[in-house]
């Protein structure tokens, strides 16, 4: 019994070595930027700057996101609430590149992004450009029928 007492109060001695030091490390600083269209682009956009996003507090995404050219919106339980699903162009979400500052928010599952598990979403957004057609963003699923982008 004293041999594996002391053999557990060596192991314990060298953990105590070899552990991490209190020390501090910084990081580089990272920026993601998006691919925006411009009116030099030939993309077809629509901008909603926080004026426009604001304006709706409280609403669903796709609620306040049908407002715009193009894109239509409706819900399970009719009332923009809950599961609610949008179309642009007449194409279904799973083919509309979703991205927040550059980084896709598509499902890996079925591509879809869907607003229902955002509570208050809109209220962190400075800008949404929605570009139809192809689009520029190069980060997530094939965009078919347009792109929505998410600053915040």
């Amino acid at each position: 019994m004293k041999k594996l007492f002391i053999v557990l109060l060596v192991l314990l001695s060298f953990n105590s070595l070899y552990s991490q030091k209190d020390s501090v490390i910084e990081l580089k600083s990272v920026v993601i930027s998006a691919y925006e269209s411009s009116r030099y682009t030939p993309i077809t956009y629509k901008n909603l700057d926080s004026n426009d996003i604001i304006k709706n507090y409280g609403q669903e995404p796709s609620q306040i996101l049908q407002n715009t050219p193009s894109i239509t919106s409706y819900s399970d339980a009719g009332s923009g609430w809950g599961y609610s699903y949008i179309r642009m162009r007449g194409v279904d979400q799973t083919r509309i590149n979703m991205t927040l500052n550059g980084v896709p928010l598509n499902e890996p599952e079925d591509q879809g992004c869907y607003f229902s598990n955002y509570p208050g979403f809109l209220s962190t957004l400075d800008r949404i450009q929605i570009q139809r057609g192809i689009g520029m963003t190069k980060n997530g699923v094939s965009s078919f029928a347009g792109s929505i982008n998410m600053e915040s």
